[in-house]
């Protein structure tokens, strides 16, 4: 091969490489994947358990124990990719937490625009989002007994699509709609919910709708040992006579006021079976 060629050909290698490394370094630079997690466990002492006093381990006494992974793409326009995987576990026990899933806790793909966000896959409910951080306060020990409104965040929806808008000057809305995959009945099994909100100065206020036909399997029967044909309320008292009712409702509404560290707050919860 004549010189001159050789020397060309590997400087339009080299040029090449270059353009490749340089964009490489730009997607990198536009692109982020963050590691996060949270422990939470405490001694408890209880003075009268079953008529005897108790001592013990437990976890999650402010917020539920996880890991997770959340990353964002930018694709330019005020476009970005995103999805998040969250695991929940026991820091006593290193057992998986939401019935043994590997993501039980959230796990979804999605885009985010000028025009809000929209997310596809394993999702938080409405209730959850905006009505329960009005709270004040958070943790097991202010939740109901079994955790019907979902305040505390217990159950959460598969197979779910679910519109966030951005902040209009403090209101905010969305919806959630899961697909209940059931062939021939588009309505077996579906999840909806709708919600608002509005901050504005030191005062906070929510609202949501949720409706879920057959929740014994659609929302107490979303995690991998749940059963496809049994009851999934039945370890929980206060609903377990309601595994074949068509339809559970939650209205839930909160007022907050915050000054500094100080909040106080008032949450309305209304569950019909």
């Amino acid at each position: 091969m004549p010189r001159g060629d050789s020397e060309r050909r590997l400087s339009l290698i080299s040029r090449t490489f270059a353009v490749l490394a340089a964009l490489s370094s730009v997607a990198y630079a536009q692109s982020s994947v963050t590691l996060y997690g949270v422990i939470d466990a405490g001694f408890l002492y209880s003075q009268n358990s079953n008529g005897s006093k108790l001592y013990a381990m437990q976890a999650g006494w402010l917020q539920g124990n996880r890991w997770g992974l959340i990353g964002t793409e930018d694709l330019g326009g005020g476009y970005k990719a995103i999805f998040r995987l969250e695991s929940g576990y026991s820091p006593l026990t290193g057992a998986l937490g939401q019935g043994n899933s590997m993501f039980g806790r959230q796990a979804y793909v999605g885009l985010d625009t000028p025009y809000g966000t929209a997310t596809l896959g394993r999702q938080y409910d409405l209730v959850v989002d905006y009505v329960a951080p009005i709270r004040a306060s958070t943790g097991f020990i202010v939740n109901q007994p079994a955790e019907f409104n979902n305040l505390g965040n217990d159950y959460r929806v598969n197979n779910a699509i679910k519109y966030a808008s951005k902040d209009y000057r403090g209101l905010k809305f969305g919806g959630l709609f899961s697909l209940g995959r059931t062939a021939g009945d588009f309505q077996r099994n579906r999840v909806y919910s709708l919600v608002a909100s509005n901050a504005q100065g030191p005062i906070s206020v929510a609202a949501s709708y949720l409706n879920a036909r057959e929740p014994n399997f659609s929302y107490y029967g979303n995690n991998p040992s749940s059963s496809t044909t049994a009851s999934n309320m039945s370890a929980y008292t206060i609903f377990s006579g309601y595994a074949s009712v068509q339809t559970l409702q939650t209205i839930a509404a909160a007022v907050g006021y915050s000054v500094g560290n100080f909040r106080l707050a008032a949450v309305y919860t209304n569950v019909q079976y």
